[in-house]
């Protein structure tokens, strides 16, 4: 379905047009009705998102089955876990999303042992839950169910132990299978597949009723839910839910706005005084989801009183409201109770970036569960389970006998980032460096816990992450609690839990160092690797990128420039010769650390000032033949990048310069073969260095391949605890495992922040502006007692190749390179907004100026289905009166103002270069100044 029309215009193809009353809709009434029916809908709506996501789109990451069948998640959720909000991590999912239109489904319990709890939770569209199946509603004997919409009549089937009827004509079963530990995995396992969904006529073997419409069904977009957007998305599915007779008026009321099942919500038909009542009447409906939480926060009223059926709800939406966005789909409290922790014992807000927390539990206090509980980690920005090296995300009743206990018995529980000691460990949840929550669940709680008279215990917050003790006043080494947890020293020596943590940190922290030191070599390692294994290129062949999608992998490509280039292997060539044939031709060479190699430089960037040109290229430790002809050139790695553009705007002289370049091994110079051309042809390929453990496989094959500089023996030294040496088989340990792939995942992080936040010294070029020098060291000079380490790490991780020429200190020649990651107001540029930059008449570029918008997660275009990356002062762009041209980044083009337009793409991050070729003098002198770019409606 074409969402475009859909979202920007609100025009529903699935029903009919019905006149809306202008002289209702229009008048101030149109703000109350809009804030009630946000937060009557916005259930309806975030559920759908979980319902296209699990039944519709089959290609997503987050499919299950399609309708009428099951799915299963056969492993408990994770940190990477993303399709719900405050999941439960105990019990693996199974799911089904069903359309009873036609017929009623059956769904088959199995019997299992009495000691494993296991349930189906049915939810309707409304997200009431309208039933359940199961240990605490039938037992775990099992059966047949009869699960029907609100427009079956039939007579009860021979065998079925209960018909549950939804008011809703889709409905959801959501299915959970208690897992005791991991190694109860395959048992649970074995349940799910005993799970069965049939139609009625399939479950008696009778004919199929005729099949019920097909759906059209939306794609939802980001941020649907937090505006007027969701309207027509709730009109679309208000067709399956038929008006409850509580709601006949509250509907009528909607209709006045467009809002219902087959009307139009058009916000454009509405005066402007309305529309802008409508705009106040969300954010007010917002204000009161945040009270309302707020007062559950504070105990007025548990998180378990904000699920159940309709006649649980009793006509408190914003209670409906409140529970979808905390953590949709919760159990009804018979079935679950959640005490919450999203405040300490004293109302403050939880945040371990900087505090510990403690949860004790008196001596046989522990929650009272006729099945079982336990106390859930969220991060409190994403409200997902947290990432931790543990892989801990709960700590729960299974776990109990593994508790440390106090002295009199009682059970203390430490939420906390750092590790409270090997010793304490079992009773540790993780929590990230920031703020947090934690769901306290008790699946079938006991009688004590439903009327008050068990009462879950506060949270302690019981310090800070400050350092003190010995650290703080230098004194003799003792037990301490620091950033890296708690350190225990008996007379000076420290305890071996200790030592296992010191040295796990000393490990962990090279490698985030070693990520970081590596990325100009990785990149260039990876785009080796894609040139071989997709492309099929081999050492003497170039690839030519010419189109937008052969430049899709590039980091930070220039949009416009063709691109022709190669990776040879000097190992498996031997002495490599380049012939360059006179003509408007420029290039280089480079070695595998994205360094030019000296003297490697031809056609007009080289000696031979574009007259033609025979190099001779040397790998590490091969002899020169010493022959004349050649200009010899050598190169410190084996690997080489050779990279090069034909200048002549003529594509016949272009060609004939292309067929006389040659790339050839010197062994093979008394009859060198013709250099083979290669095109991506639209192949996905990747040039982003890889993640987790792909990474550090493939630095270990590289570095195995490259001679040691010199400058890099030390980390050599920090690397080979870590199982990578060179002349050795790279094969880690569990350990070397686990710490190399967070260290991938931190080192990253730390790259990213070092790129997109730069903190080096003169990254700012104006101080009162958001743009940066992308390029942050002069490629060839270094410092005098140092590297530029952070300079390289930002560079590199963003980008492939450094020359003089990109960080030019003289006008008019060269090219400058200023990124952007913040707007005007310094918030991150996001791909779901519209912003404008505006470039002045006078921008000091001797040739032209350009920008480019990069996804900010791989750094290669942005992509869009327009194949739209930048604008430039080549193009026929609007200009205003004065000369300047406003850019437009977003979703969608400004009307009429297209051809200034780069698109965007909601949900994803962005950030931009601002090219400028042959930057003249007021650029240097700082006299010209670009304007941030602006958010904008």
């Amino acid at each position: 379905m074409n969402l475009g029309p859909f979202v920007r215009s609100a025009i529903m193809v699935i029903a009919t047009v019905v006149a809306v009353s202008h002289a209702s809709a229009q008048t101030q009434s149109a703000g109350a009705v809009a804030k009630e029916a946000f937060i009557y809908g916005f259930p309806i709506v975030a559920g759908y998102e979980t319902l296209y996501k699990q039944a519709v789109d089959r290609a997503g990451p987050d499919f299950k089955a399609p309708f009428d069948s099951i799915g299963h998640s056969s492993r408990v959720a994770t940190s990477q876990d993303t399709q719900f909000v405050t999941p439960n991590s105990d019990t693996p999912y199974s799911y089904v999303w069903m359309d009873l239109r036609a017929e009623p489904l059956v769904i088959t319990m199995p019997g299992i042992e009495k000691g494993r709890y296991y349930s189906a939770q049915l939810i309707d569209l409304y997200t009431h839950n309208f039933g359940y199946l199961g240990t605490r509603n039938h037992g775990n004997a099992g059966g047949d169910f009869l699960i029907a919409g609100p427009d079956w009549k039939g007579a009860i089937p021979s065998g079925i132990k209960a018909i549950i009827v939804s008011e809703t004509r889709i409905a959801y079963a959501l299915f959970r299978t208690q897992m005791f530990n991991p190694a109860d995995l395959k048992n649970v396992q074995a349940v799910q597949a005993q799970y069965r969904v049939r139609t009625l006529s399939q479950y008696l073997d009778t004919p199929a009723p005729a099949a019920a419409t097909a759906i059209d069904w939306p794609k939802p977009v980001a941020g649907m839910t937090k505006t007027a957007a969701m309207f027509p998305y709730l009109n679309f599915l208000l067709q399956f839910c038929p008006t409850h007779p509580s709601e006949e008026a509250m509907r009528e009321r909607f209709a006045t706005l467009g809002i219902g099942a087959g009307l139009v919500f058009d916000p454009a038909k509405l005066a402007p005084d309305a529309a802008k009542a409508v705009d106040q009447a969300i954010a007010s409906a917002w204000n009161d989801e945040k009270d309302r939480r707020a007062r559950m926060i504070a105990g007025e009223f548990s998180q378990s009183d904000i699920f159940g059926d309709r006649r649980f709800m009793n006509g408190d939406y914003l209670r409906r409201f409140v529970a979808a966005d905390l953590g949709i789909y919760g159990n009804t409290k018979e079935e679950a109770v959640y005490p919450n922790y999203f405040s300490d014992s004293e109302g403050r807000p939880l945040d371990a970036a900087s505090n510990r927390y403690t949860l004790r539990f008196e001596k046989g206090q522990l929650p009272p569960a006729n099945a079982f509980w336990s106390l859930t980690m969220y991060d409190g920005k994403t409200k997902l389970l947290v990432e931790n090296p543990l892989q801990r995300y709960l700590i729960n009743s299974p776990m109990a006998n593994a508790f440390k206990a106090d002295r009199d018995g009682s059970v203390t529980l430490y939420l906390q980032k750092d590790s409270p000691g090997a010793a304490l460990e079992s009773n540790w949840l993780p929590a990230p460096a920031g703020p947090f929550y934690a769901i306290l669940r008790i699946y079938l709680p006991k009688a004590e816990v439903l009327d008050g008279r068990w009462k879950h215990p506060p949270l302690i917050r019981v310090g800070t992450g400050e350092t003190t003790g010995a650290a703080a006043t230098g004194a003799a080494l003792a037990t301490t609690d620091t950033r890296i947890g708690r350190l225990e020293f008996e007379r000076g020596y420290p305890s071996q839990a200790t030592v296992k943590t010191l040295f796990d940190q000393m490990d962990f922290q090279r490698a985030t160092q070693a990520y970081l030191w590596s990325l100009p070599l990785m990149g260039f390692a990876q785009w080796q690797h894609e040139h071989e294994q997709v492309f099929g290129a081999e050492d003497t062949d170039l690839v030519m990128y010419n189109s937008y999608r052969d430049k899709l992998g590039l980091l930070t490509a220039n949009a416009t420039t063709p691109y022709i280039l190669g990776f040879p292997n000097l190992g498996r060539t031997g002495p490599l010769v380049i012939e360059i044939p006179p003509g408007p031709t420029a290039g280089g060479i480079s070695d595998m650390w994205q360094m030019g190699v000296g003297g490697g430089d031809f056609g007009e960037a080289g000696p031979d000032k574009a007259m033609g040109d025979k190099l001779l290229i040397l790998g590490p430790g091969q002899e020169d033949p010493k022959v004349a002809g050649y200009r010899v050139v050598r190169s410190p790695t084996v690997g080489v990048f050779i990279g090069f553009r034909v200048l002549t705007p003529d594509p016949q002289a272009g060609k004939a310069l292309l067929d006389k370049f040659r790339i050839y091994p010197y062994s093979q110079r008394a009859n060198p073969p013709v250099t083979r051309y290669i095109s991506p042809d639209g192949k996905p390929w990747s040039g982003t260095q890889p993640r987790g453990m792909a990474y550090w496989e493939l630095l270990a094959a590289t570095i195995d391949q490259e001679p040691v500089r010199e400058r890099d023996r030390f980390m050599m030294a920090m690397l080979k605890p870590l199982g990578i040496e060179k002349g050795k088989a790279f094969k880690p340990d569990a350990r070397q495992t686990g710490l190399l792939t967070e260290a991938a995942l931190v080192g990253e992080a730390m790259a990213r922040a070092n790129a997109y936040q730069k903190r080096f010294a003169n990254a700012a070029i104006w101080p009162d502006r958001r743009w940066e020098i992308s390029l942050g060291f002069e490629p060839g000079v270094e410092p005098e007692f140092s590297a530029p380490l952070d300079e390289y790490a930002s560079w590199f991780y963003e980008a492939v190749t450094a020359a003089k020429a990109m960080a030019t200190k003289v006008p008019g020649v060269g090219q400058t390179y200023l990124e952007a990651t913040k707007d005007k107001e310094g918030n991150w540029l996001d791909g779901g907004k519209n912003y404008r930059l505006r470039v002045g008449a006078d921008v000091p570029a001797k040739q032209f100026w350009s920008v480019t918008a990069y996804d900010n997660e791989s750094r290669c275009f942005i992509d869009n289905q327009e194949e739209i990356a930048d604008r430039s002062s080549r193009m026929d762009l609007m200009k205003n009166a004065d000369g300047s041209a406003d850019i437009y980044f977003g979703p969608t083009a400004p009307t009429g103002k297209e051809k200034n337009w780069i698109p965007t793409i909601p949900g994803k991050g962005w950030f931009t270069y601002f090219r400028l070729y042959a930057p003249t003098e007021a650029y240097f002198d700082r006299s010209w100044k670009l304007a941030d770019i602006e958010r904008v409606e």
